[in-house]
C-alpha cells in the first residue's frame, strides 16, 4: 500500500473470521453461527485482541495515506460479497456498504472516507444472535 497512489477504499471486517477460525484455530465463532456464549475467557480475548490490533493497523495506514477509505464494521465474517452490499446489519453512521461505495466513486476517490465501527461485536445488532 506504501506506494499505491490511486484511491483506495478497504472494506474489512472488524473480527476476521478467517484469522480467528483458521489462524487461531477458534471453533467458538463460525459464519453461520457467530455467538460468544461457546467462546471460553481466553479465546474471547484473543478475539478482541484481534480486533484491536486491526483497528489500530487501520488507524495508522489511514493516518499515514490519504488516499485511503475505510469501512470496517464490527462484524465477524471474511470477505465482502454482493448480499453484504446493501445490508442493514452492515451499517456504520446509517451508511451501508452500497452507501460508501457510491459516495467513494462520486468523489472519484478524492474524499477520503474512515467508518470504523465503535461498536464492539457481538453488541453490534444483526452481526451476531446477540439482540
Amino acid at each position: 500500500m506504501k506506494y499505491i497512489k490511486a484511491p483506495i477504499l478497504l472494506l474489512q471486517a472488524a473480527y476476521e473470521i478467517y484469522h480467528n477460525s483458521v489462524i487461531f484455530g477458534q471453533e467458538c465463532i463460525k459464519p453461520d453461527d457467530i455467538d460468544l456464549i461457546k467462546c471460553s475467557k481466553s479465546e474471547k480475548e484473543e478475539i478482541t485482541d484481534l480486533r484491536n490490533y486491526t483497528r489500530k493497523l487501520l488507524e495508522k495506514a489511514i493516518n499515514y495515506k490519504n488516499n485511503l477509505s475505510v469501512f470496517s464494521p464490527a462484524c465477524v465474517f471474511h470477505c465482502f460479497d454482493h448480499t453484504k452490499r446493501d445490508s442493514k446489519f452492515y451499517q456504520i453512521k446509517g451508511k451501508t456498504i452500497n452507501d460508501t461505495i457510491g459516495e467513494f466513486l462520486n468523489s472519484r476517490g478524492e474524499k477520503q472516507i474512515i467508518l470504523l465501527d465503535d461498536v464492539e461485536w457481538p453488541n453490534k445488532k444483526g452481526c451476531s444472535h446477540v439482540k
